[in-house]
């Protein structure tokens, strides 16, 4: 994410916990701390990362 924030790119990151505990990544990286539905109305590219504990649950 560092590169994507430092070449410009707007970078949002969100999780199913909130923007506020993303805090600490976000400033790290440059990302801006979302809810999970603004990150979805991305306009350009979204990336989504289940754990592999979650996987089994999804059905």
């Amino acid at each position: 994410m560092n590169q994507q924030s430092a070449l410009g790119h707007q970078v949002m990151i969100a999780n199913s916990r909130g923007p506020e505990s993303l805090g600490e990544i976000a400033a790290k990286t440059g990302a801006t701390a979302v809810t999970t539905e603004a990150a979805a109305r991305a306009e350009d590219l979204i990336i989504i990362a289940i754990p592999n504990k979650a996987k089994t649950s999804m059905g």
